[in-house]
């Protein structure tokens, strides 16, 4: 660990004879302890899930601008939830994990992560939302890492110029990090 107080940090392994060879170009949890449940990665497609995650988020965003040609004050215009903006991952029981993570302008993004029902209702906050601010937090899977029932957030967390990967568990919309890496 090359920085203190870093906590628990990632790091990429060179290349060792007969390793296990992932063919893959998602983000791997590697643990000492068996995992239970893989990691869920897999973006909800359905139309009725997707629309009610859009009908929590646009009152958050309804008073945002944006600024689509980055610097030029003209162009600003609302913000509109779209599809690319949005991961749902099904959590099961009934419930999805929503990210919402969208570029305002060349250095500002806005987002959030909470879980809703199926039948549209916010249950819980993950990660509160952001107006606008300087990075930008990108759901990217969640997994129940060491079995506790709890579930845990991989997140593609960054700014304009770079990013890395952040695991985090969520207390009342509170992030704390697990570990973090490859930034």
């Amino acid at each position: 660990d090359d920085e203190i107080g870093s906590g628990n940090m990632f790091y990429a392994i060179a290349d060792i004879p007969n390793a296990l060879l992932l063919q893959t170009d998602e983000p791997v949890i590697v643990s000492m302890t068996k995992m239970e449940n893989p990691i869920n990665s897999k973006n909800v497609t359905d139309a009725s899930v997707i629309a009610m995650a859009k009908k929590i988020i646009e009152p958050m965003v309804k008073d945002l601008k944006m600024n689509e040609d980055y610097g030029n004050p003209e162009d600003k215009g609302p913000v509109k939830v779209e599809g690319e903006d949005l991961t749902i991952l099904d959590k099961g029981n009934g419930e999805y994990v929503v990210g919402f993570s969208k570029r305002l302008s060349f250095d500002s993004f806005t987002g959030t992560i909470f879980t809703m029902d199926k039948s549209g209702k916010m249950l819980n906050t993950v990660s509160r939302f952001t107006p606008g601010d300087f990075g930008y937090s990108k759901l990217l899977g969640i997994i129940d890492l060491n079995g506790d029932g709890e579930t845990e957030y991989l997140v593609e967390s960054g700014y304009y110029e770079g990013s890395g990967f952040i695991l985090y568990n969520s207390n009342n919309g509170k992030l704390t990090e697990v570990a973090s890496g490859f930034f």
